[in-house]
């Protein structure tokens, strides 16, 4: 009250006084007053006042206060907040804000967000995601593809020929491109997926032209060559692949054997026609030739003791004998023609001739009066003058 007052007068709301004050205060910024008040109150968090407040002001959603707050504090990008909020609440992995925000939005399909984000990352090529909201982006699976950043699929390399796939066309998981071939194809010099020629193996998927897998009894002259051919001497060939670090024949020949289609026996080894090169020892390589001989010493030894027995029944027979030794021969010089005639074929890469036809023609292989198949020459001589090509 002033002076020579008979009574004393309320403070108005957003003023105070204290006891025999002359005058009402202004409350101070982040403070308030009722009508009368001794005191000012300070603003709850999550509200504002200016000076002379009768009232706290709820702070906007995107914006926050603490305890006793002049002002309302916007909240930053990756984070929201509703209306009277003390703090702002960071948003889920899968959303995004800006600044002064007061809700989080999704992330849209083929994006996602880690917590607190302020924008969304479109997904890298190789991945995606279907949905809104994603946290992460997905890894396509094995046979697909994404080619291009913020993929919301993937794509299939099987189904993709506009794009220069097709069905010899797939990929390992979280790839960008088809680039990789499906297990009867592989992947030639010029970057597109070929099938795989009679005598390579089929077995799994990536294959390219440097890894390819022969089967048995196939060859090829090296890891470039897509030419495959089949072996002469089909157990001097075993297959496989032909490593980086070493020679065709150290890949794919048997030991003691190499060059063109590993159909050279190496020095102290000889061509079996059955089981390819072997090392020169008396049980494998003179044995056969030594029976031989002994045989024939024998028949010779029993001509002369029983001559004149022979020559008798021979005198006697003479005539039968004659005519069994024209059919003999007819049928002898038949066959050796046969044999020659099969061999040659086999030579140029003709078909085999289909069983049991050459199971016969393989028991009387003999009569085509071959030495190198029966006698061992290559053991003989340090260096083998025969290649058996």
């Amino acid at each position: 009250s002033g002076d020579r007052a008979s009574s004393c007068e309320s403070c108005d709301g957003g003023t105070w006084s204290n006891v025999s004050s002359p005058e009402c205060s202004n409350c101070d910024a982040g403070t308030w007053s009722s009508t009368g008040a001794s005191e000012c109150t300070s603003c709850d968090a999550g509200k504002r006042s200016g000076d002379g407040a009768a009232s706290c002001e709820s702070c906007a959603g995107g914006s926050y206060s603490a305890i006793g707050s002049a002002n309302c504090s916007a909240c930053s990008g990756g984070t929201y907040s509703s209306t009277t909020a003390s703090s702002c609440s960071t948003c889920d992995a899968g959303k995004f804000s800006g600044d002064s925000a007061s809700s989080c939005s999704s992330c849209d399909g083929g994006k996602y967000s880690s917590v607190g984000s302020t924008e969304c990352q479109n997904c890298t090529k190789g991945r995606y995601s279907p949905s809104t909201g994603s946290s992460e982006c997905e890894d396509c699976i094995e046979g697909f593809f994404a080619h291009s950043v913020g993929m919301v699929l993937c794509l299939k390399c099987s189904s993709e020929v506009d794009s220069g796939y097709g069905p010899q066309y797939t990929s390992p998981a979280g790839s960008a491109t088809c680039s990789e071939c499906v297990k009867d194809s592989y992947m030639a010099a010029n970057g597109e997926c070929t099938s795989k020629v009679n005598g390579v193996v089929a077995k799994e998927e990536g294959t390219t032209l440097e890894t390819l897998e022969l089967e048995e009894w196939f060859y090829r002259f090296s890891r470039t060559s897509a030419v495959v051919y089949e072996c002469t001497s089909v157990h001097n060939c075993l297959g496989g692949k032909i490593r980086s670090n070493g020679t065709t024949s150290d890949s794919i020949c048997r030991v003691g054997s190499g060059g063109p289609l590993c159909s050279i026996c190496e020095p102290h080894y000889f061509l079996s026609e059955y089981e390819g090169c072997l090392r020169c020892h008396i049980t494998n390589a003179w044995l056969g030739p030594l029976l031989v001989l002994v045989l024939v010493v024998l028949l010779a030894l029993a001509t002369w003791r029983l001559h004149k027995q022979i020559m008798a029944w021979y005198n006697q027979h003479q005539a039968r004998l004659i005519e069994a030794s024209q059919t003999g021969t007819v049928l002898f010089v038949t066959m050796q023609i046969l044999l020659i005639l099969n061999t040659t074929h086999k030579n140029v890469g003709g078909e085999t001739v289909p069983s049991p036809y050459i199971n016969f023609l393989d028991t009387l292989s003999f009569m085509t009066l071959d030495m190198v198949q029966f006698v061992p020459f290559e053991c003989m001589y340090t260096e083998s003058s025969f290649d058996h090509l």
